[in-house]
């Protein structure tokens, strides 16, 4: 036996306080460097989940909306690490799905890390507000919650990541997500008065899993892509991202 999974996601993430920055001219001019600086920012991320079932001939349609708050903290470089703590402030979420979790025990959720200048993650743990292991797709968002920046940026540049990562998910399964992240500079904006670097980024994910529910293995298959825009300030602060993605899974039940 088996099932269809087909979900469509939209984010939107915006910091509640506009960051102070003294930018002036064009940004697009020439190659300059780019990297996180010391400071703290609140965002908050809005999502929209659209999820389509169908087993047996039968299709049934959920919907996921929630809206978070998230702090982020970069400290003042040690050598070549910066280290940086992201807090779970709020969280609200409504949903058609039935058997929800139940979301607030995330709050309080917090990262704590070392990291490049650009952003990649040298080691990090995510606890709960009690001090135990967080381990759910929301800490693993929250290791990818900063994007990725190149040493050096202009207008045209492009660079890729990668993301190998173990997700849990709340109906027994474990998820092995292998991505590919194309960033690519598509010149400078202004986002609330504020000079920003525009960067599209370009997602592809293979998606394989296995678990059990009630006695029965399952395993998990399928792929998903995405779209969207990054702005990010001369000085690596996150200033707003949009995004779109779309998965499709196959589950086999043993």
């Amino acid at each position: 036996m088996y099932a269809k999974l087909y979900a469509e996601l939209s984010m939107h993430v915006r910091p509640l306080v506009s960051l102070l920055l003294l930018v002036a001219g064009s940004l697009g001019a020439q190659e300059s460097k780019l990297w996180y600086t010391p400071g703290t920012a609140q965002y908050r991320i809005i999502t929209a989940t659209t999820t389509s079932q169908e087993m047996q001939g039968q299709k049934q349609e959920f919907s996921l909306n929630s809206e978070q708050k998230v702090s982020v903290t970069v400290g003042k470089a040690n050598k070549d690490s910066l280290p940086v703590s992201i807090v779970l402030d709020s969280i609200v979420q409504n949903t058609t799905a039935p058997g929800a979790p139940d979301v607030t025990k995330l709050v309080g959720m917090k990262l704590d890390g070392t990291m490049s200048p650009q952003g990649k993650l040298y080691a990090s743990t995510v606890k709960t507000v009690d001090g135990a292991d967080a381990v759910s797709q929301a800490s693993e968002g929250m290791k990818r919650f900063l994007p990725r920046l190149p040493v050096m940026i202009k207008n045209g540049a492009s660079w890729i990541d990668t993301v190998d990562v173990k997700m849990p998910t709340g109906n027994g399964a474990e998820i092995q997500r292998n991505a590919i992240v194309t960033y690519t500079v598509m010149g400078d904006t202004a986002i609330s008065g504020q000079k920003a670097w525009k960067i599209a980024v370009d997602s592809k994910a293979r998606l394989t899993g296995k678990g059990n529910q009630m006695g029965a293995d399952f395993t998990i298959d399928g792929g998903s892509a995405g779209k969207g825009m990054t702005y990010i300030a001369p000085n690596g602060w996150l200033l707003g991202m949009d995004a779109q993605e779309n998965q499709e899974l196959t589950v086999t039940v043993e």
